[in-house]
């Protein structure tokens, strides 16, 4: 018996959404998982940022009738979501350039060490 094996490109974002919350290590925003950070516009953590991701996509999507919405609403949606990506990528790039550090750091004491 053969399985289809999906690929992650094929994950929505609910699903990625639920994923995050209860199986990897991001911490939950401020308020709790599943609560709005709209309240709290100065809470740039990860996980407010996931949070605020998964708002946009059940307002756009979601909630939708239809699915569409119009072009200045649409515009108002990309420019927060670009807004919370770039806020995601510092983070993630910070932790990033912090492991890489680390990972130097550990190599060079082992050639030191020879």
């Amino acid at each position: 018996m053969r399985c289809d094996v999906a690929s992650i490109d094929e994950f929505d974002i609910s699903l990625l959404y639920t994923l995050i919350r209860n199986i990897s290590c991001v911490k939950p925003l401020s308020t709790a998982w599943g609560v709005p950070p709209q309240d709290r516009p100065r809470d740039k953590s990860l996980g407010a940022n996931v949070e605020r991701i998964n708002l946009y996509r059940n307002d756009i999507c979601g909630h939708s009738v239809d699915g569409q919405i119009s072009q200045p609403k649409f515009d108002d949606y990309w420019t927060k979501i670009e807004s919370v990506l770039r806020d995601i990528d510092a983070i993630v790039g910070q932790e990033l350039s912090q492991e890489l550090e680390l990972q130097k750091r550990h190599v060079i004491s082992i050639y030191e060490a020879c």
